[in-house]
């Protein structure tokens, strides 16, 4: 199986809603604070009324500030797939490519996603065949309920009859003994929708498709023709084209050093070394690292980020089905960086970001300040497909703490015991700490 070279770390919807240019999100709400409830609420009344991307918005912040509630995941879910979607059927290379795709062609892009899905998940539990059909019934529901997709494809239909095969497809038998029984039932449901609603059987196939990626978590989709080119083309020009990821390098105080790493890409490390040597240049004998914001990046980028700081010691354990993704990365640098260290972190702190601030604090190399962060823990790749120029953005492993334990769904907590919600305050509480540990130094000669 083919994958891209380069593994990268997706943090969440709103990113992934702004990188593959999806629909345009509000601005970033503010945090939620005691406002928890009304923000439920609120979030609830959008994804009621069919606002995706506004719902998605507001449960990332509430998952931000709680991340162990299954019900909040389970709507999050719900409406990231509704937005995948929206833009899925939005997307004129998608529509083009329905019009131009055979049924059997179809059917066959249906089977090599599920063969895909199943040799590269990293939940074998989750990708049972009964599951995966499942997902895709789901999936066809939801654009038999979205008003755009019935006004493009079923526009003649009466609206009864529509509500009727979706109650239909919601008994469907899913008892699947294996591919061939998956590839016959798809075919069933793709003809059932062309006898009652007149629907082409491509789009009823690409929709179940759809469904069987987009069903397993909020990181796994379908990527459209032009999405697939984009993210493959973003995981070979974030050192070219991207912005400096070191950002507001500077002195706090006497020997306080301070710079804010924003995301991690190819020219991260030297940015690291650069900033620090110019710090240590003006006097620096302790760094404030700041990774709040910071949503995350490529995942080898991470790992060497922290071996610059980290002589020896496990940085993360990745887990999964594939063997090449299956690893302890360590730190062996006799060269490392020793000054020390005190790390911001706050709710918007995400995968490869959380590699290093875990790294740092389980090696007790590091002190944390702020808040507890995001907890995505798993890792996405690229797997092109054959049958069509399209391709799955697939999560195939998870990472744990040196200490191995699971990021996902828990986050890395600060070392201090209480959590700053104000910006300031985290940046006072740092440099309050940055001070202690400046005191601890012994006299320079």
């Amino acid at each position: 199986m083919v994958f891209s070279r380069r593994v990268r770390f997706w943090p969440g919807i709103p990113a992934l809603l702004l990188g593959l240019g999806c629909l345009a999100l509000p601005c970033r709400a503010a945090s939620v604070g005691d406002d928890t409830d009304k923000v439920r609420k609120e979030a609830l009344e959008l994804e009621r009324s069919g606002q995706w991307a506004r719902a998605c918005d507001l449960y990332w912040q509430l998952l931000k500030s709680d991340r162990d509630q299954a019900n909040l995941k389970e709507h999050y879910q719900v409406c990231v797939r509704h937005v995948q979607q929206l833009r899925r059927h939005r997307d004129p290379a998608f529509r083009q490519a329905i019009v131009h795709c055979r049924f059997a062609q179809a059917l066959d892009v249906y089977v090599e996603v599920l063969a895909k899905v199943q040799a590269s998940y990293v939940d074998r539990d989750k990708v049972d065949l009964p599951i995966l059909f499942r997902y895709g019934l789901q999936e066809l529901r939801f654009a038999l309920e979205d008003p755009a997709f019935v006004q493009e494809n079923l526009a003649a239909v009466d609206a009864d009859r529509v509500r009727a095969f979706a109650l239909r497809i919601d008994d469907w038998p899913s008892r699947l003994s294996g591919m061939d029984e998956a590839r016959k039932q798809a075919q069933a449901v793709a003809q059932a929708a062309l006898l009652d609603l007149g629907l082409p059987p491509a789009v009823v196939i690409l929709e179940l498709t759809c469904g069987a990626c987009n069903g397993l978590d909020e990181y796994t989709a379908w990527l459209n023709p032009g999405q697939f080119r984009e993210v493959q083309a973003s995981l070979h020009t974030d050192s070219v084209n991207g912005a400096p990821s070191v950002e507001d390098v500077q002195l706090l105080g006497e020997g306080i050093g301070y710079c804010k790493l924003t995301t991690f890409h190819d020219s991260t490390v030297q940015e690291l070394r650069d900033a620090i040597l110019q710090l240590q240049t003006q006097g620096m004998r302790v760094l404030i690292l700041d990774l709040r914001g910071n949503p995350g990046g490529l995942f080898k980028v991470a790992v060497q980020s922290s071996r610059l700081f980290l002589s020896d010691g496990v940085i993360v354990f990745t887990q999964s089905r594939l063997p090449e993704f299956n690893e302890t990365h360590r730190s062996r640098n006799a060269d490392a960086l020793g000054m020390p260290l005190v790390v911001l972190v706050d709710g918007e702190t995400a995968s490869a970001a959380e590699v290093l601030a875990g790294a740092l604090k389980e090696n007790r190399r590091a002190t944390l300040v702020g808040q507890t962060t995001f907890g995505k823990g798993s890792i996405q790749c690229v797997v092109p497909l054959e049958k069509i120029p399209a391709g799955i953005r697939i999560t195939v492993a998870k990472f744990y703490s040196p200490a191995n334990y699971p990021y996902s769904g828990h986050g890395v907590t600060p070392n201090n015991g209480m959590e700053f919600t104000d910006r300031t305050a985290q940046l006072n509480a740092a440099l309050q700490e940055a001070q202690q540990l400046a005191m601890m130094l012994p006299p320079e000669p």
